[in-house]
């Protein structure tokens, strides 16, 4: 772990995990089912060697972190267990001991837009990526932690995580380099394609790749699979639109909206990074949720927040609700306060732009529209824009001479700032 410079003396911490053990406990019996599936991940963790009894007394510093577990709506029979890393003693956590490290994360929009680049793709998953990174047996006595043995009658044993965390400030940087270090220890060994593919088509632990032909992209799966295994890293829970190529491939290493596309289920929606992905129709898409009118600034700000939106599917509907929201700040509205019709009125048309019929946005639409929005609303839009102040973020699209959809990408970090870059993709894009 990056550990940063002499620390000295660190505080004592061993009183406040016992303390919030004792918390967890009393939630842990009230609710049978979660301490079931909180004890269920635990024991994975011992059994596949993430996690180790503590039986010596160590010489050197040592840490204490407390954990809870978190649930993901849509997997509501899983905990995940977190160690909070960010728990302060005497004004210092662990994570203020760590080395955040640089940023070597792939840019989402990037990975995004060559994921759209070709007629064929997959996405695939690496499991519980931190996991998969190991830490020097010396240094972790600074990952210790307390959990029950066998009952919650008994006092919790000390444990210790011989990996990275969920939480830690340093995890992500780790895992990444570790990923990319895979793809340049073995580069004899693979193809430059699924070198490529590991070094710059993941994002954390989520993999996008897109290429023109089906044998091709079977491929590159198999290889990026084994190239990721050489680093012990799993790569697995594949999807892909493309059926004929999803049957070349074991179905235990499918993914479940998959499973449900080849049985022919109902629903087959999955996410690449969080965007929904229709693969029944391979459309990626943004579900808003805004059925209702907000009438206060402080819902209308939670409402734009809400919507998760990196490839701005969304954004000629969303800029209206940063406009209301920079005149009412301009006004001093309280946050708590009811909109009046003379503030509120001018605006109704963002509530009609949401309407249940039309809350999916895709990112394929019929020749002439951009994203659901036809060419002279996005001129319009990105006038807004300026004329507002607000970063355009979006992507421009009309159709070529031979076929092709030519993209512009407007992205800018700064406020009211642009850079334009242009590039030619099939009609999937």
């Amino acid at each position: 772990m990056p550990l940063h410079g002499k620390h000295g003396h660190l505080p004592e911490t061993r009183d406040i995990a016992l303390r919030r053990m004792h918390s967890l406990r009393k939630k842990l019996l009230k609710d049978g089912n979660y301490y079931k599936q909180y004890s269920a991940f635990m024991t994975e963790m011992q059994q596949k060697g993430y996690a180790e009894q503590v039986t010596t007394a160590s010489p050197g510093n040592v840490w204490y972190i407390p954990h809870s577990g978190v649930q993901h709506p849509d997997k509501p029979d899983k905990v995940h267990v977190v160690f909070d890393c960010a728990s302060k003693v005497e004004g210092t956590s662990l994570n203020d001991l760590l080395l955040q490290g640089p940023d070597m994360m792939n840019s989402l929009l990037g990975v995004l837009v060559k994921f759209r680049g070709s007629l064929f793709a997959y996405r695939g998953d690496i499991n519980i990526i931190f996991y998969q990174v190991r830490v020097p047996e010396q240094q972790r006595d600074y990952l210790r932690f307390f959990w029950w043995e066998n009952s919650l009658d008994e006092e919790p044993k000390e444990w210790k995580m011989a990996v990275h965390l969920f939480g830690a400030c340093s995890s992500p940087s780790i895992a990444n380099f570790m990923l990319k270090q895979t793809a340049s220890d073995f580069k004899n060994e693979f193809s430059e394609e699924a070198r490529f593919t590991v070094a710059n088509n993941f994002n954390v632990d989520d993999c996008l790749r897109a290429e023109d032909r089906k044998d091709a992209l079977l491929v590159n799966l198999l290889e990026v699979k084994e190239l990721c295994k050489k680093g012990r890293f799993t790569l697995t829970k594949f999807s892909s639109p493309c059926v004929e190529f999803m049957s070349s491939i074991p179905r235990e290493w499918y993914s479940r909206s998959t499973s449900e596309l080849i049985d022919e289920s109902e629903s087959h929606k999955t996410k690449a990074l969080g965007v929904q992905w229709n693969l029944a129709t391979d459309e990626l898409g943004v579900r808003a949720e805004l059925v209702s009118v907000s009438r206060t600034k402080r819902d209308l700000l939670s409402a734009i927040a809400s919507i998760y939106d990196p490839l701005s599917i969304l954004a000629a509907v969303l800029i209206e609700g940063r406009v209301i929201m920079q005149d009412h700040c301009r006004l001093k509205i309280a946050w708590d306060m009811e909109l009046d019709s003379d503030t509120y009125g001018p605006h109704q048309g963002v509530s009609k732009e949401a309407e249940p019929d039309q809350q999916d946005k895709c990112a394929k639409k019929p020749e002439g529209y951009f994203m659901g929005i036809s060419h002279s609303s996005t001129v319009a839009f990105v006038l807004r824009c300026k004329r507002h102040g607000f970063r355009s973020s979006g992507i421009l699209a009309g159709l070529g001479s031979v076929g092709k959809c030519i993209l512009q990408i407007h992205h800018g970090k700064g406020k009211g700032s642009t850079t334009e870059a242009c590039f030619s993709a099939p009609p999937r894009a």
